[in-house]
């Protein structure tokens, strides 16, 4: 699982219009199908909060994935007896160093879904003070982080944040500004290797994204050999997601003198495709993840004019895309969406992140946090509760972000979310009531 949120962009009082990638990765946190995106993009409130842009600077050469290296124990990063020099490159610290630094912070997680003790957590370190460069490493386990094994992540550009996504029930894909690479919990790694010519998906391979570029590949989690999917022909598709069924959902939009919206899908793997024109509503579109096995379609439609995602419409189909159904989500107060999933049994659980009429120092009315539909009816959302730790209903917005999900087989939702500003990993308790901190290294 869809969903991470690293980057921040600066709001004020100034309307942005979001890429449309960008746009469709803030609530991209699926980490088992789809779920590997490349640039993320968490903004504010428009004319409510102004958050500061992190600067990234060049970055040291890209290298080679090194592991496995056992780190059942914290090492500390190296700290010189004098500063280096401005002009001096800093020094690359190792896999396990980034990882346990007490400076670094969680970047993306993945859990496996049939054996949950299985993680991998993807930790950056900011080499300097205005964070112009950064080194990342992916830590994995197989017995929640009793042991781990750590592996170097190289990421050469300044613009990508690697993340992780799960594609086996003990492999992770983990997307650089290469290809990418897969690692296992016992830290082997195979890279990944895309060829050039697009053919539609198998059912042993799984839907993820070529960070370099942005290109959705068909990969084999056994050979690491990926393959481009065709996609719908005079468009831009965006957001797309593969479903427990194995349908393939997205979003493409039109250009010309006004944007056009339509949903699309595939059953077998992108050699067709079907399409639903959204002929009301604003130009932002995201698709909405799930966690059912139900053939369920759902995407949400912000209004214009926004840096955070509106949670304005969400559009569903419960018949494989013959008929859909449109819900008004915001009547009055606008919303504003973190990350939606479809739980198990066909409701919609939504992170709510802030509120139009919130303002710093008097907030919002209504609390952010989850939300949760009474059962099929999307229209009618009660809230749950507030997130843990330092999630504070008085704020503007939560600070956290969905890590990934899992299904038992008896139906029950489990959910990990991270702080993205720290370095805590949440697990959720039964009926996602509760919330207990989980090892992440």
């Amino acid at each position: 699982m869809s969903d991470f949120e690293s980057f921040r962009r600066e709001a004020g009082s100034q309307v942005v219009q979001p890429d449309f990638d960008d746009l469709v990765a803030t609530s991209r946190r699926r980490r088992r199908t789809a779920a590997v995106s490349a640039v993320v993009a968490v903004a504010a409130v428009v004319g409510v909060v102004a958050f500061g842009l992190q600067g990234f600077g060049d970055q040291a050469a890209p290298v080679t994935p090194v592991g496995p290296s056992l780190s059942p124990t914290p090492t500390p990063a190296p700290t010189p007896d004098t500063p280096p020099s401005p002009d001096e490159p800093a020094p690359r610290l190792t896999a396990t160093q980034v990882v346990n630094d007490r400076n670094a912070r969680i970047v993306s997680v993945a859990v496996s879904d049939r054996f949950t003790a299985a993680k991998a957590v993807i930790w950056g370190y900011c080499v300097d003070r205005r964070c112009d460069q950064q080194e990342f490493a992916v830590t994995v386990t197989g017995d929640d982080f009793k042991t781990a094994q750590d592996i170097a992540i190289p990421v050469g550009s300044r613009y990508l944040t690697p993340r992780v996504g799960e594609v086996g029930s003990d492999v992770f894909y983990v997307s650089t500004d290469s290809t990418g690479f897969l690692v296992d919990t016992a830290g082997r790694v195979t890279d990944v290797t895309i060829s050039k010519a697009a053919r539609p998906m198998t059912s042993a391979e799984v839907l993820v994204i070529a960070s370099d570029r942005y290109t959705y590949v068909g990969l084999n989690p056994t050979t690491g050999a990926a393959h481009p999917v065709p996609l719908p022909a005079g468009g831009e598709v965006g957001g797309l997601e593969q479903n427990p069924d194995g349908t393939l959902l997205g979003v493409a939009r039109t250009s010309g003198p006004k944007y056009s919206n339509s949903v699309v899908w595939s059953q077998d793997g992108g050699a067709t495709w079907s399409e639903h024109q959204l002929f009301k509503g604003g130009s932002l579109v995201s698709t909405i993840e799930s966690a059912s096995t139900e053939p369920i379609l759902a995407v949400v439609q912000g209004a214009d004019g926004a840096t955070l995602m509106p949670f304005d419409t969400v559009h569903r189909s419960t018949d494989g895309g013959t008929t859909w159904q449109t819900f008004d989500e915001s009547p009055d107060e606008m919303a504003y969406l973190g990350w939606s999933l479809i739980i198990p049994d066909g409701s919609l659980l939504v992170h709510i992140d802030g509120w139009s009429d919130g303002r710093i120092g008097r907030p919002s009315q209504h609390p952010i946090g989850l939300y949760l539909s009474d059962g099929e009816n999307w229209a009618d959302l009660r809230y749950v509760q507030d997130l843990p730790a330092s999630s504070d209903p008085r704020s503007l917005t939560s600070g956290f972000t969905l890590g990934d999900y899992a299904a038992t087989s008896s139906g029950e939702l489990r959910l990990w979310i991270y702080d993205y500003n720290g370095d805590s990993l949440f697990e959720s308790g039964p009926d996602i009531h509760t919330w207990a901190e989980a090892p992440a290294r």
